[in-house]
């Protein structure tokens, strides 16, 4: 329903008239499609199942992190935290042998192995500034939870990122090189003169001080800023997908390398 609202209200609120910025429409039409889809894959009887309930809380959580990364360049250290939460969570229902049947991300030492099989790595390239702590942080906690297909998904976020990149520098070497970003920074100083009134008279015009108004100030930076990859989405988008298609994408490599 906050879809159809945000539509037929045309972005703004229904009292104050306010914008709704569009991000909240995208971030709830993406929440949509991802429950609906985890909803078609693990439920198709009707019957909520242990990976569906499981992605009712991962996913969204991807998500957030996603569009935290893509806008700002950093998570909030509560995303990774959550995540990793719900990644101990399956675990000990693994370890504990509580009897649910297909708790993702297999035995419980698989989520082990998940959690450092690619964050390690990562956190080298970390250490070398090859990429943000961020992205060690959410991809050691997405494999708390999937376990050891954290491999694929982070290879397939990995692929992505890599094509993001160039697209990324052919974009900055297109860029005029003396692209010139203007701040333009507005002062209001303004010294008002009080008016010196000789006679007290109604009809008489009260005497106002000229106001002198500061020149806008223009400063310029001759070159542009250097663009940033933002790695977290392409991950997420990894993550995703070997979280709802794993067996589907094993079963497909498996048959064009004739492993099954």
């Amino acid at each position: 329903f906050p879809l159809f609202s945000w539509v037929f209200l045309g972005g703004r609120c229904r009292y104050c008239k306010a914008e709704i910025a569009p991000r909240y429409f995208t971030v709830e039409l993406m929440t949509g499609i991802l429950y609906a889809a985890s909803f078609m894959k693990f439920c198709p009887e009707g019957v909520v199942t242990a990976p569906f309930a499981v992605s009712l809380a991962f996913l969204p959580l991807l998500l957030v992190a996603a569009y935290y990364d893509h806008d700002t360049g950093e998570v909030e250290y509560w995303c990774p935290i959550a995540i990793a939460a719900v990644g101990v969570t399956v675990t000990v229902l693994s370890a504990l042998n509580t009897g649910i049947p297909d708790l993702p991300g297999g035995a419980w030492y698989e989520h082990l192995i998940g959690a450092v099989v690619v964050a390690i790595p990562f956190a080298l390239i970390c250490i070398a500034g090859g990429m943000g702590g961020a992205d060690v942080q959410i991809t050691a906690a997405a494999g708390l939870v999937m376990g050891w297909r954290v491999v694929p998904a982070a290879f397939i976020g990995i692929v992505l990122g890599g094509a993001g990149g160039v697209a990324l520098k052919l974009r900055e070497k297109l860029r005029p090189a003396d692209t010139e970003i203007a701040v333009i920074a507005s002062e209001d100083d303004t010294d008002t003169a009080e008016a010196d009134t000789t006679a007290a008279t109604d009809t008489a015009d009260t005497a106002e001080a000229d106001t002198a108004d500061t020149d806008t100030a223009t400063k310029t930076d001759t070159a542009a800023a250097p663009l940033s990859l933002r790695f977290i989405p392409y991950l997420t988008i990894g993550f995703v997908i070997v979280y709802l298609f794993g067996d589907e994408i094993m079963q497909f490599y498996g048959n064009i390398t004739h492993l099954t």
